[in-house]
């Protein structure tokens, strides 16, 4: 079976053509290389809106893909928001009801991304609590690391904590 074969099948049994998308997948070495910020005034109380900016850094064309935001809201709620990749740099601006504590990148662990995350120390506290899914705390870990090497208490604890619930595992 070739990708021509499967991107036929899909045009026959769902009327979509894949053909770009395969493309950009099989006919290349790269995967998608994504600095991600998170503006950090948005996570401040009071703020009514936060800005999201990916860049596609990899080399070549940036891929076209969608890519999930779970903004995560005091008091316990969240929300998915999807971000459509299809430059070198997307934006998104969303706007607050609520005061905003983190917000987490591909949250499912969907996308075969290199995935380069800048946010507040308070974010990445948050992302590493043990009440999150394993695979948003597993990314956690390495910023909670680097946190915690550069003295703060508070990510050595959060780490602590995730890796002995890793062990318990």
């Amino acid at each position: 079976v070739t990708g021509e074969d499967f991107r036929r099948a899909a045009l026959d049994e769902i009327g979509v053509d894949l053909g770009p998308e395969l493309a950009q997948w099989s006919e290349r070495i790269a995967v998608p290389e994504l600095e991600v910020t998170i503006d950090p005034r948005g996570m401040d109380a009071g703020r009514d809106s936060v800005e999201i900016v990916v860049r596609q850094v990899q080399p070549g064309a940036p891929f076209a893909l969608f890519l999930d935001l779970e903004l995560h809201f005091e008091g316990g709620n969240s929300r998915v928001e999807t971000l459509e990749l299809d430059g070198v740099e997307s934006r998104l601006s969303v706007r607050l009801q609520r005061p905003l504590l983190d917000v987490t990148v591909d949250p499912f662990g969907a996308i075969l991304a290199d995935l380069r995350v800048q946010k507040s120390e308070a974010a990445w506290l948050a992302q590493g609590l043990l009440s999150r899914p394993a695979v948003q705390r597993q990314r956690a870990l390495p910023e909670l690391e680097r946190l915690a090497l550069a003295g703060s208490a508070a990510a050595r604890q959060t780490l602590v904590r995730a890796l002995l619930d890793r062990k318990s595992t």
